[in-house]
């Protein structure tokens, strides 16, 4: 978690307590930092540093009922630490509280130049529809920090949502190049399908049949961009992947991808360049 600071008013012994539960939480202990942080909530009801971190915790449990809760009583004490308006901010932004908006738009005024406080007000400005103003602040996000990678993907799918798709590639190809994370290289991968260049799809996802084997809809995606490059071993292998895959879609999805490999290219080209591909990503678009 990346709050730990209560705050000069809140006392050493709340410091320490918050600290050990950001540690905790940090081990994989989440369930146990969020058992410490709520037996101080009787003695310290107004700490927002407090209050905040209980609501990113319940956020990451699936809480979200409680999540908003404790986020909208961080922001009720009126906190200017930009890190806190940001936590809460995002929070409340993925239940579309209305609240999320002041909170991400004063971080940005608290700290101008906290990339952080830029690419959280920028996503949600792009998210509310408000694109050229959410990729001003991306632009600005990426000026300050231009190595980050979470940036980079961010400002990609903006631009994807306003049509840019040159600018979209750069952006999406600097965060995969960047990033350890496959997510990046499929984000990558499925833009480049979106603008018809298949055969880069496929090498920049070939990575992929063995960094995600657990999600089917990714290794069927895979099977017909392996089978439109002629790679008959590869897309074969990929949806055999996608049938035991631990993160399953509709078999009847994988009967047609099946389909359309023995169909031959063109079943392949119309199955994926109108139905998986543009699904793909659109589910990674708006993935929270």
């Amino acid at each position: 978690m990346p709050l730990s600071d209560s705050g000069a008013d809140s006392g050493v012994a709340l410091d320490e307590q918050l600290a050990e539960a950001s540690r905790l939480s940090e081990e994989g202990e989440d369930q146990l930092a969020l058992d410490l942080l709520l037996g101080l909530e009787a003695d310290y009801p107004d700490d927002a540093t407090l209050l905040c971190m209980i609501g990113a915790l319940a956020a990451h449990a699936g809480a979200e009922g409680m999540a908003v809760d404790y986020f909208r009583r961080c922001l009720d004490k009126s906190p200017t630490d930009p890190t806190l308006l940001i936590t809460a901010g995002s929070g409340l932004a993925l239940s579309g509280d209305a609240a999320a908006e002041p909170a991400l738009r004063m971080a940005v005024l608290t700290a101008p130049d906290l990339p952080a406080a830029r690419l959280h007000y920028g996503n949600y400005l792009v998210r509310a529809g408000l694109l050229e103003q959410g990729l001003e602040e991306l632009s600005t996000a990426r000026r300050l920090d231009p190595d980050d990678s979470g940036i980079r993907e961010a400002s990609g799918l903006a631009y994807l949502l306003a049509g840019r798709a040159g600018e979209a590639l750069v952006e999406l190809e600097a965060a995969a190049t960047g990033s350890d994370d496959p997510s990046a290289r499929l984000l990558y991968g499925l833009a480049l399908i979106q603008e018809g260049d298949l055969s880069r799809a496929a090498e920049e996802l070939l990575p992929l049949a063995e960094s995600m084997v657990e999600e089917a809809e990714v290794q069927a995606v895979l099977a017909l961009v392996f089978g439109i490059e002629g790679w008959e071993n590869e897309a074969w292998l990929a949806l055999s992947r996608a049938e035991e895959a631990e993160v399953r879609v509709d078999p009847a999805a994988l009967r047609e991808v099946e389909e359309a490999i023995e169909g031959g290219e063109e079943s392949m080209r119309a199955l994926l360049l109108d139905e998986i591909a543009p699904s793909a990503l659109r589910e990674r678009m708006f993935r929270d």
